[in-house]
């Protein structure tokens, strides 16, 4: 967004505090058992708990009990956030380190280490017993896959480290959200009686498109968003933000995305047409918390919910794409996207989508609950990025640390300081950006760069680009320099040459 008069100091104070404390310090030396959560394409907003009306009671009951980091983020897309979780640093693998891995270090460390869901980058193998699905997008009826919109094979099932493939077609009632769960239970079922801590990582490929949900949830959605609309829901979802002391008080929302139609303009089967898209985005939310809720019941019901972290957080904000579409969002054989007018309303009060670096791509929920350490109803507000989950889980684990960029955050769990990111850098195919302090230097496909003060305007609104030339320097030379060491590693299509 350019610079101009109508520029204003909001003058926010956004306060710097760790509200967590140990019920328990003696909790410090047991090591914990591990519940990594992971969403897909999940906006900041999306769950009640974060200001959605979206139905996430399993979800909302872990924050209410547990930690909430308000200023967490990711970077921005799949591969890169996956990569980040499981090696503690981006996918330009700082110093080459790809060998860090968190299952190969908690598999050291004693811990019994489970995986299912959706892989990605460095995300897959190792684990002791797995049921994954491969690399990308694909059906929650059948795993099958596409990259132009046209249906193609079925995909299959990878359990164990042996391929699967008629898996899905044999299952009488196959819905991906539900399977990850299934064989998640499994898996601590099946080694109950192992005394051993446990790691348990469920990557959810919802609510990633495409869009397809079950009739039943989706029918509790219906008609809500025609009678709303996304601007209406924006504002309430910003009010209820502020409310919750999410956002501090006098945090603006985002203006509305001059691309996206006002609601009112839209005719009455437009309106209708959009409603199921964002009730079957809903409904997907809506099953992966049912799914939560079930994972945390078996948990219970083995005696280990006490001493049980449960972590949970999404990849990326909401994603804008909308290519090639089959039929109606819901039903297996579809092929739909929820769009960027409701990808708008999950990244509420931010900016912009995934794969953009501004907060609207970055911003994630991080939920932290654990009844033996983290006091009830607790926010955390500093800095935090997804590739500190390596290095909280080995600081629990009593691993010693390896060179990764990340910091751990179990120091907040207990109620005390952690250490935090005095800057960061980040980049994917042509966007890049850079944070030292206060300030962030952001660029979209090598548009030019823009600055903010994230104190006075943390929704990214005000460029001061041309007020402070020298800081766009140093901010710009430092991610020159983290650029120069470091090696992109994964995706060929985000290798392309950046232009500093």
């Amino acid at each position: 967004m350019k610079n101009s008069s109508s520029c204003f100091a909001l003058a926010l104070a956004l306060a710097n505090s760790v509200a967590a404390q140990s019920t328990d310090p003696k909790q410090e030396s047991k090591k914990p058992n591990i519940l990594l959560i992971m969403a897909d394409d999940m906006g900041y907003s999306d769950l009640g708990c974060y200001g959605s009306e979206i139905q996430t009671p399993n979800l909302d009951r872990l924050a209410r009990q547990g930690l909430r980091f308000t200023g967490f983020t990711n970077h921005a897309k799949c591969g890169p956030s996956r990569t980040a979780l499981i090696t503690g640093n981006t996918m330009r693998t700082e110093g080459g380190r790809r060998d860090i891995n968190l299952i190969k270090e908690l598999n050291q460390a004693g811990y019994r280490t489970y995986m299912t869901g959706k892989t990605h980058g460095f995300s897959r193998g190792g684990t002791r017993r797995s049921a994954v699905m491969d690399y990308g997008a694909g059906s929650f009826w059948d795993l099958s896959s596409t990259s132009t919109g046209a249906k193609t094979t079925p995909g299959h099932l990878t359990l164990n480290g042996k391929i699967v493939p008629d898996l899905a077609a044999l299952h009488p009632n196959f819905y991906a959200t539900d399977i990850w769960t299934d064989y998640a239970i499994q898996f601590l079922e099946e080694d109950k009686a192992d005394p051993a801590p446990f790691f348990l990582y469920v990557a959810y490929n919802a609510p990633h498109y495409p869009m397809h949900a079950k009739p039943a949830d989706i029918a509790k959605y219906r008609g809500k968003y025609k009678e709303a609309g996304w601007d209406k829901l924006r504002e309430q979802r910003h009010d209820r933000l502020l409310k919750l002391g999410i956002l501090p008080p006098g945090t603006p929302l985002a203006p509305p995305d001059p691309t996206v139609p006002a609601w009112d303009s839209l005719s009455d089967a437009q309106k209708d047409e959009q409603d199921l898209r964002m009730a079957t985005y809903a409904a997907m939310i809506d099953c992966m918390d049912q799914n939560i809720g079930r994972l945390l019941a078996e948990i219970e019901a083995t005696g280990r919910r006490d001493n049980t972290l449960v972590l949970f957080l999404s990849d990326n904000g909401g994603a804008s794409a909308l290519h090639k579409e089959l039929g109606k969002p819901g039903p297996q054989g579809s092929w739909t996207y929820v769009g960027k007018p409701w990808a708008h309303l999950s990244n509420a009060p931010w900016r912009a989508y995934k794969t953009e670096h501004f907060m609207g791509g970055l911003r994630t929920p991080l939920i932290a609950n654990w009844p033996a350490v983290i006091r009830p109803e607790t926010m955390d507000r500093n800095f935090g990025s997804i590739v500190d989950v390596t290095a909280t889980v080995l600081d629990l684990a009593g691993r010693p640390a390896p060179a990764i960029l990340g910091k751990s955050l179990a120091p907040a769990f207990y109620g005390k300081p952690r250490d935090l990111h005095t800057e960061f850098n980040w980049a994917w195919n042509r966007n890049k950006a850079a944070l030292k302090g206060d300030w962030k230097l952001v660029s979209v496909k090598d548009d030019p760069w823009q600055l903010f003060n994230l104190a006075s305007d943390p929704v990214e609104l005000c460029d001061l680009a041309a007020q402070h030339p020298e800081k766009v320097a140093e901010l710009r030379q430092q991610w020159i320099d983290w650029d120069a060491n470091v090696t992109f590693e994964v995706e060929p299509q985000g290798s392309g040459k950046i232009i500093p």
